[in-house]
């Protein structure tokens, strides 16, 4: 083995004392030894603290010196931590335990009186005090970074959002971190040593937790489990994962709790069953809505086949249709208008206009659904217009779906106000009904998406839960804003638009306007057009010069009846259902109009009205896009093709006959 060295500092102001301590400690031990040596406490204190040559392995002090004795130098080598700077054994020359006990006290690591010295006794006296020492000085170090580490997790547990809580075999708390006290109010000290039951928490949630804890003791396998708490009236939810945790033998000691708030992931979840609930409801009613026109319409075919043509049942039976399909239609254009404001494909064609324009639209729109529920209408317009900007047709369309709920809504034979003013610079435009109105608790799910007021469905005429969210849309694409009141079931309801005012003065509506109006995307048509120029409608054309007009529709049918329609108001027609045999056709028939379908077999309607521009005999043919796509961005690629219109499918008389007016016109 490799001998050791020792650097001893030796303390006694007698020569001869510090001679025989080297002496002893040399032939008692085979390891090496340097000296340093002090005959006074001050200059011991000095050393230790300038200490530029290290620490000595151990300090030997005699306790009786000139200026100090040997408590005050270990009081005065104590460090930060409450130990010497060094080991330390005392030697005195008075030997009794009472005096060994104060120099323990005072720090030493051991003591030994001078008349029992022996080189051995020493040595070992030296070695012992070192290991001593070192030892606690260890101990201590551990102490210290478990305490550190303590302070760590305990930092930890208590700023994490999560509750950590610790329970024994009894089901008591032993631990439990600082975020119980945002879900109970009671900082964590309450809980100690104290069960659920102790907590006096409801029974059924005691259960749960002490089943758990249960299980976890008894198999030491981790658990879950998860529970609602109620806290100053409002309910949390939450879900704690129960892990155990095992002594030196293997056994379950205690069990850790790991309590996470799960009330938003929770609250999201419900929100999306709800509006899972709220897709199938409205699929299913949209289902329902498709197929109830279908089958009058599939009657009325019947009818048609074994009536007379003219007879009173045929002509019945056309009406039927026609409402229906206006039905159909409607359903169809609120879908694709929710899908374009939903994706910002609506573009505003905005200019000044009235108030009383926007209401006499809708009211005219609106008119066959009231007069149907044989509802009476007020009407209260200002004799001042009252000016707006922003698009005639969408505002139009916000008004009357607003109607359209309050005819829906209203037993038949009811009242419904229409009324308009202004209010703060503001326009306001208010539609009140007497019908079931509207529960407080729906009040705030009214402007949602397919919402359905429950308990008046069976007094809806048609509709899917659309009509007030797209209102809302299309009124904050003009920055307005609609609102609904009502004071409950049986009590009526009453909405209000507000649009910002304008000063300006607005020209009259122009052709271009009409136009718009009734051939909008929505596929609809104004019933009443004020242009500057003739009505062009049938009686109109009975003594115009017939106009020659083309139809190039692969569908039989839609190409049939919308001919037969021309030729009641008076055109030549001809027609064709494809592109190559059109264009055949139309270099001897010499169109002054030629409706064209987009879709076509072979070549499509673009490429059709493309060749047919390149041809300078056909420069004066007015050609318009028929087709069931109606954004703005298929509109825009009709006009590049060569178009000089575009109607969205179907089209009714008063939209053909509009075009008709302002090819005419031009």
């Amino acid at each position: 083995m490799s001998k050791k060295t020792r650097g001893i500092l030796l303390v006694d102001d007698n020569p001869d004392d510090l001679a025989e301590m080297r002496r002893m400690l040399l032939i008692g031990s085979e390891d090496h030894f340097t000296f340093t040596q002090a005959g006074l406490g001050k200059s011991v204190i000095e050393m230790m603290r300038d200490a530029t040559g290290g620490m000595p392995d151990c300090l030997l002090l005699d306790y009786h010196l000139p200026d100090m004795d040997a408590p005050e130098v270990l009081a005065a080598l104590q460090g930060t931590d409450g130990m010497t700077l060094c080991p330390v054994v005392v030697l005195t020359g008075a030997e009794g335990a009472e005096l060994g006990k104060l120099v323990l006290r005072a720090g030493a690591q051991d003591f030994i009186g001078k008349g029992s010295l022996t080189p051995i006794a020493l040595v070992r006296a030296v070695e012992n005090a070192t290991e001593r020492w070192t030892m606690v000085r260890e101990l201590m170090n551990r102490e210290r970074a478990l305490a550190a580490r303590e302070r760590e997790l305990y930092s930890l547990a208590d700023n994490t959002p999560d509750i950590l809580s610790r329970f024994d075999h009894d089901l008591r708390y032993v631990f439990v971190n600082k975020a119980v006290e945002r879900m109970t109010g009671h900082p964590p000290a309450y809980f100690i040593g104290l069960s659920w039951r102790d907590l006096c928490i409801p029974v059924e949630l005691c259960v749960l937790w002490e089943e758990a804890l249960e299980s976890v003791f008894r198999t030491g396998e981790p658990s879950a489990i998860e529970f609602a708490y109620d806290y100053n009236g409002q309910r949390s939810h939450y879900v704690t994962r129960l892990v155990p945790e095992f002594d030196g033998s293997g056994l379950v000691e205690f069990v850790l709790g790991v309590t996470h708030d799960v009330t938003k992931r929770w609250d999201a979840e419900k929100a999306l069953r709800e509006e899972d609930r709220r897709k199938d409801e409205f699929l299913a009613t949209l289902a329902h809505e498709l197929r109830n026109p279908l089958a009058p319409l599939t009657t009325c075919l019947e009818i048609l086949k074994l009536s007379p043509a003219g007879g009173p049942a045929a002509s019945r039976a056309r009406e039927v249709m026609e409402r229906q399909l206006r039905h159909m239609v409607h359903l169809i254009d609120d879908l694709l208008d929710i899908s374009r404001v939903s994706t910002g494909k609506v573009v505003l064609r905005r200019s000044q206009l009235t108030i009383q324009e926007i209401v006499g639209h809708a009211v005219e729109a609106s008119q066959p659904l009231i007069d149907a529920a044989s509802h009476r209408l007020d009407v209260h317009m200002p004799a001042t217009p009252i000016w707006v900007d922003g698009d005639l047709t969408r505002l139009a369309q916000v008004v009357s779906n607003l109607l359209s709920n309050a005819v829906k809504y209203t037993p038949n034979a009811g009242r419904i106000v229409v009324s308009a003013n202004h209010e703060n610079g503001q326009a306001v435009i208010r539609i009140a009904d007497n019908g079931v109105g509207i529960p407080a608790h729906m009040m705030p799910r009214i402007f949602d998406l397919f919402t359905q007021v429950n308990g008046t469905l069976k007094r809806a005429q048609g509709g899917l839960g659309i009509g007030l969210s797209l209102a809302r849309s299309l009124l904050a694409m003009h920055d307005a804003s609609v609102e609904g009141e009502s004071a409950g079931l049986g009590q009526g309801s009453t909405f209000t638009v507000r649009l910002p005012m304008t000063i300006a003065a607005a020209n009259d509506a122009t052709i271009d306007n009409a136009i718009d109006s009734a051939s909008d995307a929505t596929g609809r048509a104004s019933t009443s057009i004020e242009t500057g120029v003739t009505d062009c409608g049938v009686a109109a054309r009975e003594e115009a010069p017939a106009r020659r007009v083309f139809v190039i529709d692969d569908n039989v049918d839609a190409a049939d009846m919308l001919v037969l329609m021309l030729e009641l108001g008076g055109c030549v027609t001809m027609t064709a259902h494809d592109g190559e045999a059109g264009l055949l056709a139309l270099d001897g028939f010499r169109a002054d109009l030629a409706f064209i379908d987009i879709g076509l077999p072979g070549m499509t309607g673009y490429d059709v009205a493309r060749q047919i521009r390149t041809d300078p005999q056909m420069n004066g043919t007015v050609l318009i896009a028929l087709t069931g796509w109606g954004s703005e961005a298929d509109k825009r690629r009709a006009v590049d093709a060569g178009f000089d219109f575009h109607m969205t499918k179907p089209v009714e008389l008063a939209a053909v006959e509009a075009l008709l007016s302002r090819a005419m016109a031009t």
